[in-house]
């Protein structure tokens, strides 16, 4: 359709100028000026799909949570063996850690002490990731419920 105010060529289906903005379709007396059927239903279809938009998104929040838990527990448990080993046979990160301790305590080094020296900064790490995915996923880590909030 062509504009009469400026000549801009315009879709048919266009009630205004693309160009000017100029009125291109006015309502005859006794049409109805309200949203024609088929355009309700549209916009009907389109919350429906919205509402399933979230329900996926509600779903892979709850999948992410409960990744971030078995991460954070994943992280835990090989951290642990890995500073078991590394205390046990006296290797690895354990070394420096048991120097120091022998420095400190005349000679001697605790066990147990290396162990909980070596896995504290890894669990520290885990933990900080888990949270990470918590705030990602805005669910508690450690909740009891896996439903989303």
């Amino acid at each position: 359709m062509q504009c009469p105010k400026c000549g801009y060529s315009n879709p048919s289906e266009s009630p205004f100028c693309g160009l000017c903005k100029e009125v291109l379709k006015t309502i005859p007396r006794g049409q109805d000026s309200h949203p024609r059927a088929d355009t309700i239903d549209s916009q009907v279809e389109s919350a429906e799909s919205l509402e399933s938009w979230h329900q996926k998104g509600a779903g892979l929040r709850s999948q992410l949570s409960k990744t971030s838990r078995f991460l954070v527990s994943a992280i835990g448990l090989i951290a642990a063996i890995a500073c078991f080993y590394w205390v046990v046979t006296q290797t690895g990160p354990a070394v420096p850690v048991i120097a120091i301790q022998s420095k400190l305590l005349g000679g001697r080094f605790f066990a147990m002490l290396t162990f909980l020296i070596l896995l504290l900064p890894i669990l520290l790490f885990a933990t900080g990731l888990g949270f990470t995915f918590d705030l990602i996923t805005q669910q508690g880590i450690f909740s009891k419920s896996d439903s989303p909030k």
